[in-house]
């Protein structure tokens, strides 16, 4: 959340601690009531949803560098053993397409490092 944002919510819930400290005059309104617990129940929400932004998503980018790693050692191992098995047959456009060091794996996005371990 942003300062203003954090702000706002802060004055949100300032008003409603006002309103609860003076409900017995407001009771007198009609609608007050009613409207009263919707905007307790909005504030609720609002609460929840900055919880779940606080929440720290970290761990899935490290779970993911990590499956990555092993995805890599897994293409290397593999890639070594076609560029050998093409070289020994003599297929060139074989061992040029299955040919990728570590460093060359590690620069691609994502979806073309898919596509390269598809490739090999």
């Amino acid at each position: 959340m942003t300062k203003k944002q954090i702000s706002v919510f802060s004055m949100l819930r300032r008003v409603s601690d006002l309103i609860k400290k003076n409900i017995t005059l407001l009771n007198v309104f009609p609608i007050f009531t009613e409207l009263f617990g919707k905007y307790e129940s909005n504030l609720t929400q609002i609460g929840s949803l900055i919880e779940q932004q606080e929440k720290d998503i970290t761990g899935l980018a490290t779970q993911k560098e990590v499956k990555r790693a092993n995805a890599t050692k897994l293409i290397l191992n593999l890639s070594s053993r076609v560029v050998a098995y093409a070289k020994l047959t003599g297929n060139e456009v074989l061992a040029k397409e299955a040919y990728y060091s570590e460093t060359d794996l590690n620069r691609l996005a994502d979806d073309v490092f898919v596509k390269a371990c598809r490739v090999i």
